[in-house]
């Protein structure tokens, strides 16, 4: 069963916010203080309390939603195992279809950032003509369009992505 636990620096313990749910959580990510998601198996779920309640979302309907990156408390994107993306501007109330990367390769990605509203990367890997897998890095830099960064001298996945800044990551 899920549960959701909190760190307490002050007492520096942890203690429980939410638990007794019958769902395998595979991400969970807080906007801010008090909005988040949880990512799981065909399912979002969303807090603005702090995580005391949690609200099951209707939309978006994902296959599998597996990373969500938020720039600030408002806007943000979840990514899911068929490479689809979707938006949010109102800290995930409510979502529309984002830019989806193209299928024609056999891709997977694990984790997605952005860096602003225009610019961000998606991480994971791609299958060549051998079968064997290699590291992957997709970009954009106007928020619609993905460029492809192949890394085939290198084996592997990229599992996750952070930047700290624009700059920098």
């Amino acid at each position: 069963a899920g549960c959701i636990m909190e760190y307490n620096s002050g007492s520096q313990d942890w203690g429980v916010k939410c638990g007794g749910m019958d769902l395998s959580f595979l991400h969970v990510h807080m906007n801010d203080d008090a909005t988040g998601l949880i990512l799981g198996d065909e399912y979002v779920l969303h807090t603005d309390d702090n995580g005391m309640t949690w609200t099951w979302q209707v939309e978006p309907a994902m296959y599998s939603p597996i990373a969500a990156c938020f720039i600030n408390p408002d806007t943000g994107w979840i990514m899911d195992a068929s490479l689809n993306n979707r938006l949010t501007k109102d800290g995930g109330y409510t979502w529309s279809a984002g830019n989806n990367t193209p299928g024609s390769r056999n891709l997977h990605f694990l984790d997605l950032a952005f860096t602003d509203f225009l610019n961000g990367f998606k991480v994971g890997g791609a299958m060549d003509e051998f079968g064997d897998w290699y590291p992957v890095v997709h970009r954009t830099t106007d928020g619609e369009f993905w460029d492809v960064f192949d890394i085939p001298q290198a084996t592997g996945w990229l599992n996750r992505i952070r930047f700290l800044n624009a700059q920098g990551g």
